[in-house]
Parts: structure tokens; C-alpha cells; sequence
């Protein structure tokens, strides 16, 4: 999904970031999300941000509270990098990825993503919080919607706490022919008792199913959960590398460990 511009009202106290002569990937980063103006950023940017977004306010303009010390290189080469920063207040956090590419005249800013959510699942979300008690399909429900709303850092430290039982799903995957298993109950409808145990398996971990793409051969998809095509979950990459981050698929591919990442998609 393109860039969405949050709109909030508190600004971020902060200052201009100094002109540079050659600007460098980062520099252009910072100003997108710091800066409280950029007056030159059409300068600065290339593909869809120059058609959609040239006069629009950037994250630091529109005062988006972004978290100053969150910045960070996810992957770089000579001539693309990712960055991912986070915005957000308290404990709802949104981690935003920004591309910058490098043509003829320097670096430019090419593309800004996130998860898309919309406010109807963080509506719905905050709603079954506040319920008194839940039947179990719910408590379930929402304990999958909190786990795809949580941070990139919070994943991280779900995988390190849940590896062991995440490849015993990726490896019990693998053996199967299937293309696809949802977590239980609605992959308790499976054909086999192997995928049945697979659904429970996910279940147990709040996890949404365990599926696989022809054309990413080699790589078990893990899905936490989200919404049409704007997922996230973790990869397992067994013989191959994973497919490249782009702004218009896996707009997220961050190592883990031992081929395993974790990867959100729009």
C-alpha cells in the first residue's frame, strides 16, 4: 500500500537537519521523518514519492511522533538502502520502512511503507481488550490480532522465545504437499492427521497458517496474520536466499537466524 500520511496534532519538538552538499541515504531518511521542514524534499525524491507525494507534508512536517532513537539499517548495497523507523505513543507501535534508491544524480527517497492496518482492526482490537471475559474463539481472535500489531522488536523477541516449536512447524510443513494449512480450528478440516496436528500447532502459538509460494521455492512462510495482502510473519529459507525487499511485495525481509527472517508483505 502507498504511503499513508498519519495526521496528529502534537508536534515533535525538534530542529531543521543541516543541509548536506552529497547527501547520503541516511540524511535523506532523517529528514523524512525528523525534520520539521523540508522545503527542498522534491529534490530529494524519486518514483512514486515524486508523483504522489512532491507537495504533501512529510512525517516530520505533519509532527508524527516518530521515535527518535528507533532508526535503523535493515539492508544496504550501492545502490538501495532500507531503513525502518518507529512511530507511535506508548504501546501502539508502527514500524515504517523507507527505500532510497541511487541514480544518476545521488540518492533519492523512492517509496515509504508499513503493515497496513486499518482503524477497524485496531478498533476491534480495542474493543475485545476491553471485554470482561471472551469465549475462547475470541480470546484467540484478539491474541492473533495483538501478536500481527506488535512491533518488529517484540517479533523478534517472539521468535527467540518460540523457535524451537517454530521450526517443528516449518519442518512438519515441508514434508507436506499441501500449499497451505490455517491454524485450528479451520485447519481441524484438513485431510490428514499431520496437517490437523500442524493447525493445532499454530494455535497454540497464535499464529494465522504455514504456507508455501511457487515462485519463492525454497522458503516456508510462517503467517502471524494481517489483512489481504498485507501480512507478516516469519520466513524459513532452506538451500536459498530469501526474495528481495521491495516496496512492492515482501516490503520487510530482516534476518533472524539460520535462514530464518522475519517478512511483511503489501
Amino acid at each position: 500500500m502507498l504511503y499513508r500520511l498519519l495526521l496528529i496534532t502534537t508536534l515533535l519538538p525538534g530542529s531543521l537537519i543541516s543541509q548536506q552538499a552529497s547527501p547520503n541515504h541516511r540524511w535523506i531518511v532523517e529528514q523524512f521523518f525528523f525534520a520539521n521542514a523540508w522545503p527542498a524534499k522534491a529534490e530529494y525524491y524519486a518514483g512514486e514519492m515524486t508523483t504522489h507525494y512532491a507537495t504533501a507534508k512529510t512525517m516530520g512536517e505533519a509532527g508524527a511522533p516518530v521515535r527518535r532513537g528507533s532508526m535503523r539499517l535493515v539492508q544496504a548495497s550501492e545502490s538501495q538502502a532500507v531503513y525502518t523507523v518507529q512511530v507511535g505513543r506508548g504501546e501502539r507501535i508502527e514500524d515504517w520502512y523507507a527505500y532510497v534508491t541511487r541514480g544518476p544524480g545521488g540518492w533519492r527517497l523512492t517509496a515509504v511503507r508499513t503493515l497496513a492496518l486499518p482503524p477497524l482492526f485496531f478498533m476491534a482490537m480495542d474493543s475485545l481488550s476491553g471485554a470482561q471475559s471472551l469465549p475462547d474463539s475470541l480470546a484467540e481472535f484478539l491474541a492473533n490480532m495483538r501478536l500481527t500489531a506488535s512491533s518488529d522488536s517484540a517479533l523478534r523477541e517472539f521468535f527467540r522465545g518460540h523457535r524451537t516449536e517454530l521450526q517443528r512447524i516449518a519442518e512438519g510443513f515441508s514434508r507436506e504437499t499441501a500449499r497451505s494449512i490455517a491454524a485450528a480450528p479451520a485447519g481441524l478440516q484438513a485431510p490428514t492427521a499431520s496437517l490437523q496436528e500442524l493447525a493445532r500447532q499454530l494455535a497454540l502459538l497464535h499464529l494465522g497458517g504455514a504456507w508455501r509460494d511457487p515462485d519463492v521455492t525454497g522458503c516456508t512462510f510462517v503467517e502471524i496474520g494481517g489483512m489481504i495482502d498485507n501480512e507478516v510473519g516469519f520466513m524459513r529459507c532452506t538451500g536459498v536466499g530469501p526474495p528481495p525487499i521491495t516496496p512492492e511485495r515482501f516490503i520487510l525481509i530482516e534476518p533472524l537466524a539460520d535462514g530464518w527472517y522475519l517478512y511483511k508483505t503489501t
